[in-house]
């Protein structure tokens, strides 16, 4: 029996020694398992103006599916570009997401392959379009009249292949039909599609769209190119109807668009969470051609309508902006004294010309604009074309020294800029460094200033005018009816003379001023009681020395009198609402010479008028009621002949760059300054 007890222990024992291997094979057999992190994100510009209606491009969900070791798979549906699966056998793992948006149409999709180990358990996907195939069909239609053997050129052009995607096809319609199809079967994703309309095979109009094309639909679109004129504001603004939105002003789109005349445009994005402002990326489309990538642009259209358009996107999946503007360019005539380069308007970034007074010419070349209400002094640098940029902009600092400033004159050698203001009335100089090319305030009075034991109290300045020797400055005074001279001194304004009315004229709410380019004389245009005053400045003085008005000595032309301008020491230019005068000095006092209003021409237009501007061989006289400058040519015997009008806006400010052959004019009412090339 004891025998047999020990016989069985040891087959036990042996029986649990062989069991070993067995459980420890099984137990090696069982697999490990981790979890997976997938980040996915979208790449390419998935961008469209034309898209099936009531389809968004928005990824609403994510579907992502794998396969992995011993044919184990999985299925999720994810909200957001991340998501977590766990339980997943470690090994080679074949991974896809396919981006569908509300309606569960797919958008976009992506794959890799990875090894999943304890350690490496993230995974970044990017998503590109979709496989399959979409198609589009795109009926083309346009206004015959005009056109010669009419061709319409088409170029497809695909946004994710920018290298070598250029497939140009080609379709020629029937020559009367103004009709073509084109239709397509490509690849999901955006495609740009580029329309350009040939007549005897110039170029004569077109446009630029932007469709996006999705796996197993068919989309149909009718575009009709239609040259035509078009309402605009100056701006135009780039709408967006995508998930990530692209938006943006464009800028500097003038009123009148003239053959030669180059278009400075610029886009400015939107600030937006999704992006910053340097990944937005501008195409410029002219008639259908890629003309200009970036932000800004001068594009020097063809003589007569053109379609320009503009696309913007960023490299999210889901962006774009796009915008266009149908213009007539204008043929220029060679016989026209000045040829429009440039319109600067207030709705510009960083320009300041809101309410916009006075526009005046250094001896340096800068251009400065005074603006009453964005409480600024700008100061402007002209390019080798005539182009202007901003080079300083003088704001109102904390004392109110520049709020609404009303006037500005430079002293001869242009070292100096003086400014006055209407609100807290103030004088101010500005000094130049040659060196850094920059103003810095130099001296100021405000409000008021004592002279001769008197306190006198400044009104509402209107004017400041530089004698030629950069010393003295004369300021008009609209609300007390007087003018005052001050005279720079160890960078202080010293208060000099103050005069009011004389006893033979009232000097009712004088206006602007002007002196004499030998410094003898001070012209002060009164406005309200429509009197012009001379006054003497020899040896320092400001003593009246004669006056004219319809009442006083029977003056006509006169009446409402805006601006005086001295052409010479013994010639005076001068404006009122519907009048230009002459008045010449015969030795011992000034006399009206002539006086012209519009009936006096066939074709000149002198409605309006509020400045006047001269040179050697011209007067520039700024008209508000025709919108625009009227030029006069000066003859030998001093009589003016009618040369041009040139249109723009209403004009209520002059300044002549002589030197360089420009002519600026601005716009209170509608914050424009308009740039003039002088021609032969």
């Amino acid at each position: 029996m004891k025998n047999t007890i020990i016989r069985s222990s040891l087959l036990v024992r042996l029986a649990v020694l062989l069991a070993l291997p067995i459980m420890s094979s099984c137990m090696q057999a069982v697999p490990v398992t981790a979890d997976l992190t997938i980040m996915i994100s979208s790449t390419g510009a998935e961008r469209s103006t034309l898209v099936p209606e009531g389809v968004s491009l928005e990824v609403e969900s994510y579907i992502i599916s794998g396969t992995g070791p011993q044919e184990s798979t999985f299925t999720v549906t994810a909200g957001g570009p991340t998501a977590t699966v766990s339980g997943l056998y470690v090994g080679n793992w074949t991974i896809n997401v396919l981006g569908v948006n509300d309606l569960g149409t797919p958008i976009s999709s992506g794959s890799t392959t990875m090894l999943l180990t304890t350690e490496d358990n993230t995974v970044h996907i990017d998503l590109y379009r979709t496989e399959g195939n979409g198609s589009f069909t795109l009926d083309v239609s346009w206004d015959t009249e005009g056109l010669v053997e009419p061709m319409l050129v088409v170029y497809l052009l695909d946004a994710q292949e920018p290298e070598g995607a250029d497939n140009p096809v080609r379709i020629v319609p029937n020559q009367g039909g103004g009709t073509a199809r084109f239709s397509s079967q490509v690849l999901p994703g955006s495609y740009t599609v580029q329309f350009i309309l040939k007549s005897a095979g110039v170029p004569s109009g077109g446009c630029v769209k932007v469709l996006h094309v999705l796996e197993g639909e068919h989309i149909e679109y009718d575009i009709i190119i239609i040259p035509q004129l078009a309402e605009v504001s100056g701006i135009m603004i780039l709408q967006d109807h995508r998930s990530v939105p692209v938006s943006g002003t464009v800028h500097g789109i003038p009123d009148l668009v003239y053959e030669g005349i180059a278009m400075h445009l610029e886009y400015f994005p939107d600030s937006s969470p999704y992006y910053a402002d340097d990944e937005v990326e501008v195409t410029w489309y002219l008639n259908g051609f890629p003309v200009l990538h970036g932000r800004d642009a001068y594009i020097t259209p063809i003589r007569g309508f053109n379609q320009l358009d503009i696309v913007a996107h960023t490299d999210k999946q889901g962006s774009w902006g796009a915008v266009s503007y149908q213009f007539e360019t204008l043929p220029y005539d060679l016989d026209q004294d000045l040829f429009l380069v440039q319109v600067l308007s207030d709705d510009f970034p960083g320009i300041e010309l809101r309410g916009v007074s006075d526009v005046i010419t250094t001896a340096d070349g800068y251009v400065a604009a005074a603006a009453r209400l964005s409480s600024a002094v700008q100061v402007y640098a002209p390019d080798y074309s005539g182009i202007l940029t901003v080079h300083q902009t003088l704001e109102d600092p904390a004392d109110g020294i520049l709020r609404r400033v009303r006037s500005l004159d430079v002293s001869g050698c242009g070292t100096v800029l003086a400014a006055v203001t209407d609100d807290d009335p103030t004088v101010i100089t500005f000094t130049y460094d040659q060196i850094t090319g920059m103003y810095s305030q130099e001296a100021c009075i405000a409000n008021s200033f004592e002279l001769g034991g008197t306190v006198i109290q400044m009104g509402q300045l209107s004017d400041v005018a530089f004698a030629p020797n950069h010393i003295d400055l004369y300021v008009s005074d609209q609300g007390t009816g007087m003018v005052y001279r001050f005279e720079r001194a160890g960078g202080s304004l010293v208060p000099a003379a103050a005069v009011g009315s004389p006893a033979e004229l009232s000097m009712d709410s004088p206006r602007k001023l002007d002196v004499s380019p030998d410094g003898s004389r001070l012209a002060v245009a009164c406005h309200d009681n429509s009197s012009l005053h001379l006054f003497s400045l020899e040896a320092g003085s400001l003593v009246w020395e004669e006056g004219f008005s319809y009442a006083y000595n029977q003056t006509a032309g006169i009446s409402r009198i805006y601006h005086a301008v001295f052409a010479s020491p013994d010639e005076l230019f001068t404006v009122s609402n519907d009048f230009l005068c002459l008045f010449t000095h015969d030795g011992d006092s000034f006399s009206q010479t002539y006086r012209l209003k519009e009936s006096d021409f066939d074709q000149a237009y002198l409605a309006g008028l509020r400045a006047v501007a001269v040179d050697q061989d011209r007067v520039y006289v700024a008209n508000v009621s025709r919108r625009g400058v009227t030029v006069f040519d000066r003859e030998l015997d001093g009589s003016l002949s009618y040369s041009s009008f040139s249109p723009c806006g209403p004009v209520h400010a002059l300044a002549v760059d002589s030197a360089n052959g420009y002519v600026y004019a601005v716009s209170t009412s509608e914050h424009e300054l308009y740039v003039f090339h002088v021609t032969d």
